[in-house]
């Protein structure tokens, strides 16, 4: 159910319940492996049912709802609104020697991210 496989179908799949279905599992993994279709047409798919995938691409790549992004995956599209949340590390990726891994503590500097790691960090012990 958190995924949101279990409501139901819109009766007609107009932009919003294709906003939704992004904002619900909040990043769409593009891949260029296809068998069926591009990897990231699927989970709105799933979720909504039939959809214009013209829009999705215009939401992707006409418009300023979805942004490509490298450093959570090798390629992924993430609404515009998590933009703050992985903004640390497109800078830290900007000074990375790319055979080393990423910094994982920037965020717990970050004034966006400290609330979050703080959060995690509370529930954890």
């Amino acid at each position: 159910r958190a995924q949101g496989f279990g409501d139901p179908r819109p009766g007609r799949a107009d932009v919003r319940p294709v906003r939704r279905a992004i904002e619900r599992v909040g990043v769409l993994q593009v891949d260029s492996v296809n068998v069926l279709c591009r990897s990231h047409y699927l989970p709105v798919f799933s979720r909504v049912g039939e959809y214009s995938r013209e829009r999705l691409d215009r939401m992707c790549w006409g418009g300023v709802e979805l942004f490509e992004y490298f450093w959570g995956h090798k390629a992924a599209l993430l609404p515009v609104a998590s933009y703050p949340l992985v903004r640390w590390r497109m800078r830290v990726a900007e000074r990375q020697v790319w055979d080393e891994p990423l910094d994982p503590e920037p965020p717990r500097r970050d004034p966006v991210g400290r609330p979050v790691v703080q959060s995690i960090d509370r529930r954890l012990s």
